[in-house]
C-alpha cells in the first residue's frame, strides 16, 4: 500500500503482541496499532492522531518496542550492511553516481540499484539523504 500511496496513513487492528510483528508493520508503513479487544474511545483516538499526524500505541506495547529497539542497536556497519552495500553507501556519500559506482565496482547500474533498495531496507530508509544521514551518524557512534 505504501509504495503505491505514500501519504497513506496505516492504522493495524491486531491481537498480537509480538514485537516482531509490530516492527515489521511499522518498517512497512504502519503508523498505529490498537487492539481488537480496543474500547470504541480508543479506535476513536487512535484515528484522531493519525488524523492530526500522529501514532498510537498502547503504553505496554510502546514499552516493549523501545526495550527491544535498545537491545537491538547495531553496534556496527557490518551488523547492517554487507560488505558490498558498505562500499556502495560510501560511494554515494563521496557524491558517486549509480553510474560511477557501477564503473568503479565492475557491476552493472541494475546490481546498483538493487544494492541501494536492499540498503534503504536495511537501514529502514526511503531515499538517499536518509541514507546517507544514518550512514555518518553510525559511523559516528562507532569511531
Amino acid at each position: 500500500l505504501k509504495e503505491g500511496y505514500p501519504q497513506l496513513d496505516i492504522i493495524v487492528m491486531t491481537d498480537s503482541q509480538s514485537e516482531e510483528f509490530i516492527l515489521s508493520t511499522i518498517y512497512a508503513g504502519a503508523c498505529s496499532f490498537f487492539s481488537k479487544r480496543a474500547t470504541k474511545q480508543e479506535i476513536l483516538r487512535s484515528i484522531e492522531l493519525v488524523n492530526k499526524g500522529g501514532s498510537y500505541l498502547t503504553p505496554s506495547l510502546a514499552r516493549s518496542l523501545i526495550n527491544r529497539l535498545n537491545k537491538d542497536k547495531p553496534t556496527d556497519l557490518s551488523s547492517v550492511l554487507t560488505p558490498r552495500q558498505q562500499q556502495i553507501i560510501e560511494l554515494i556519500v563521496k557524491g558517486n553516481t549509480y553510474k560511477e559506482i557501477s564503473q568503479v565496482l565492475y557491476i552493472s547500474i541494475e546490481t546498483v540499484r538493487t544494492h541501494i533498495k536492499k540498503i534503504y531496507k536495511s537501514l529502514h530508509v526511503k531515499n538517499k539523504a536518509e541514507a546517507i544521514t544514518k550512514y555518518l551518524r553510525m559511523q559516528n557512534e562507532i569511531i
